[in-house]
């Protein structure tokens, strides 16, 4: 059973291409946290948000946004318990007391209509009922002195009336890495979490559903690695400054000692093992969110009316983040942010003629306010400069009304139709410095600030934007399904933070996507087969692109442009077969096929003499490159065999997952082919395993896990910075082979 369309009804019925994820799913896959869902879905991409490893970044479809900041909007939307998370901050933590995940893929044009242009993933969490006192207790010990513990509690206080239920975790590992530099470790993990929800039924047509979520992060971030130092397209200054070892005239206090020119060089600490660096800062990242909601259903007999509430606040800082992966300080960004949200959400859920219509009429209203910025130090050796620091103030209001109704044509044809009206306020306040000095420049062309001006640069936009949702079913059989859609989104348009110019901190308009989908669901043979397919075709345009630019004053920016509109194509396969009452195996393949019909961008200085592409008026054609993080395959297969004993029950599980070749951000696709292998992580597969025995009736359950059991070697973010003039390439790895044992008593 899901809520894809906002009300309770079977997955199989539901007319879009959806996976779903039970509570059993999860713990029988080990599904400890949101980024193990990329295994378990096809086309669908999970990865860290950028220098954020407390924060992800989705992709469905092709549709990503590779940055986390607060002035940019996700392309594919979270809602937890029906209330949407607009920064994903703390969603990079275990899994905690889930009932149910739904992921959407296509543009959910009407009822999860804010923002998802590629999709959406509904995360349930477990609600107090009034069947008595249950839950669970569990701890997990593993690998990397990993110990995990976890407790949830459900507690009727008045019989039928009010009901508590509680939840809570810690999650804590060593590091996965080391820092050679200073004997010690990054990526590991600190995590606490806590949920209490209250249930109060005060009359059988009045139900109220009150909430609180807290989560604190704070732990060594990520391990970046020099992955390739060039002599191009970096100036020949800093080629200059990186042959020497990356000191320059003494100036820049960070280099090792006793240090003697050239002996020492930037380039030599280029692929120095994956899992370790030499790298002359610690981060630290701290994460600390809370969320508040209130949900309260009132049966009016002819149709519920419902209201979700909520509130949630979130703080953000990476620390000081090695860019480079040396000893030397080439490029360490600070990046900081703090929000707070407030959602209302207004619906109406009905039916007419007997059954054979449904219909949701609502209201959504979002407002965020808060500050994001970053300190930044690049090149101290060179460049004056430092550090370069931004502020930003940013407010931002969304209000939308939909309404969408399926109606029963026939017996067997069904139609439904849905639209959404949506506006969205953003303005920003924008402060610039360098080395203490205003940065920020106006006009065109830019007029420096003057050191004694405020150095704030305001600016306000308004967007709007009509989508729909129309689709055709047909139930072929009670067991057999066609359906036949068409869906348009919409992201909103938003302001660059980290710029100093017109260019690069100016505004960007929405992006759109119309998306055409046919599918079919189906079960057989005695429903021991189940087969869903859906094949999509997605027409892009005004895409929304973050691109790393120069400055101005001796650094970089990434700077979000509209410069692009594309096709993207694919399909999607799931089944499941239950061969004998003892063993299952379910499998998925996903296809995406995502080109550019037109793509340009700004020119790096210098321009490369042996560019494929000419630069022709300060701009040129990227429409050849393949796009990010978004692999054209992936592909999963599971099996599980169950055998029931005279004392428990066993479950042996394992699962593989593979996905394709993916590509991160740089222009190195189009300037400097030869090079795309350092911004670009070839397919790899990872295996997984389970065995668990449950003691009969009393609770009590043990298992042994193993996570990326071949140890394969892969990473999870690279970064082109030779675009940007600095000359090298970087990597962020992914986690190394891991085991554990967990022990769980249901209650």
């Amino acid at each position: 059973m899901v809520t894809a369309r906002r009300r309770e009804e079977s997955a199989q019925n539901v007319p879009i291409s959806i996976t779903v994820l039970s509570e059993d799913d999860l713990l029988e896959q080990s599904v400890f946290n949101v980024k193990d869902l990329q295994s378990t879905a096809p086309n669908v991409y999970i990865g860290q948000g950028g220098a954020s490893p407390g924060a992800l970044a989705f992709g469905i479809r092709g549709q990503f946004q590779n940055d986390v900041l607060t002035t940019l909007d996700p392309s594919v939307g979270v809602y937890v318990d029906g209330i949407y998370w607009a920064r994903s901050h703390g969603l990079n933590a275990n899994l905690l007391d889930i009932s149910r995940i739904e992921v959407l893929k296509g543009p959910q044009g009407t009822l999860f209509g804010r923002n998802t242009t590629g999709g959406a993933i509904s995360i349930s969490t477990g609600d107090p009922n009034y069947d008595g006192i249950s839950g669970h207790a569990q701890a997990r010990l593993g690998n990397y002195n990993e110990r995990d513990v976890e407790f949830v509690g459900n507690f009727p206080l008045v019989n039928d009336t009010v009901a508590l239920r509680l939840a809570g975790a810690f999650a804590k590992h060593d590091g996965y890495f080391d820092n050679t530099n200073f004997n010690t470790e990054l990526g590991e993990e600190n995590t606490s979490s806590f949920r209490a929800k209250l249930r109060v039924d005060p009359t059988d047509k009045l139900s109220v559903l009150l909430s609180y979520e807290y989560f604190d992060l704070d732990q060594a971030g990520a391990l970046s690695n020099l992955e390739f130092a060039l002599p191009f397209p970096a100036a020949p200054e800093i080629i200059a400054a990186l042959s020497t070892g990356g000191c320059l005239q003494g100036f820049d206090p960070t280099c090792p000692a006793p240090f003697v020119p050239g002996s020492q060089t930037f380039g030599q600490y280029a692929n120095d093992g994956l899992y370790n660096s030499a790298l002359n800062v610690d981060d630290n990242q701290t994460v600390n969110t809370e969320t508040i909601s209130a949900t309260v259903t009132y049966d009016l007999g002819f149709a519920d009316l419902k209201y979700i509430g909520a509130y949630r606040s979130m703080e953000s800082d990476t620390g000081r983040f090695d860019y480079d992966g040396t000893p030397f300080t080439i490029l360490h960004p600070q990046q900081f942010a703090a929000t707070d949200q407030r959602t209302h959400e207004l619906q109406l859920n009905g039916q007419l003629s007997d059954g054979r219509v449904d219909y949701t009429l609502g209201a959504f209203y979002f407002e965020e306010e808060g500050v994001d910025g970053n300190d930044t130090i690049a090149l101290p050796m060179l460049n004056p400069n430092n550090p370069t620091q931004t502020l930003g103030d940013l407010e931002g209001e969304s209000w939308a009304v939909f309404a969408q109704s399926s109606v029963e044509l026939t017996e067997a044809l069904s139609a439904t139709v849905g639209i959404r009206y949506s506006e969205d306020t953003k303005s920003l306040d924008l402060k610039s410095r360098s080395a203490g000095v205003c940065s920020l420049s106006v006009g065109e062309p830019p007029v420096r600030l003057s050191p004694t001006d405020d150095c704030v640069v305001s600016q306000s936009r308004t967007d709007d934007a009509v989508n729909y949702l129309l689709s055709l079913e047909y139930d072929w059989t009670s067991d057999f399904m066609t359906y036949v859609k068409t869906s348009k989104g919409y992201r909103a348009g938003g302001f660059n933070l980290r710029g100093t110019t017109p260019f690069t901190y100016g505004g960007f308009a929405p992006e759109e996507v119309i998306d055409y989908e046919l599918g079919l669901k189906s079960q057989m043979f005695n429903n021991r087969f189940r087969l869903n397919a859906a094949a999509f075709y997605s027409d892009y345009t005004d895409i929304q692109r973050s691109v790393l630019v120069p400055n101005g004053v001796g650094g970089v920016a990434t700077t979000t442009i509209n410069a692009a509109a594309a096709e993207i194509y694919g399909m999607e396969i799931e089944a499941t077969a239950l061969l004998t009452d003892e063993l299952e195996i379910n499998a998925s393949v996903g296809i995406t096929e995502a080109e550019y019909t037109e793509f340009t961008s700004q020119c790096p200085t210098p321009y490369p003499t042996t560019a494929v592409v000419p630069c022709v008026n300060g701009t040129f054609d990227r429409s050849a490159e393949k796009f990010e993080r978004t692999p054209p395959f992936t592909a999963g297969v599971g099996i599980t065999y169950s055998k029931q004993f005279s004392s428990g029950l066993l479950t042996l599980h394992s699962d593989y997952y593979y996905q394709d070749d993916i590509y991160d951000v740089g222009v190195t696709q189009t300037l400097t082919p030869d090079y795309v292998q350092y911004i670009s992580q070839k397919g790899y597969g990872l295996l997984n395993a389970r065995v668990q025995y449950k003691f009969g009736d009393s609770g009590f359950s043990i298992a042994a896990y193993g996570k990326n059991l071949t140890d394969e070697e892969y990473t999870v973010f690279q970064l082109d910075l030779a675009s940007a003039g600095l000359g090298y390439f970087m990597n962020n790895p992914g986690a190394p082979k891991t085991y554990g044992v967990e022990g769980r008593w249901e209650f």
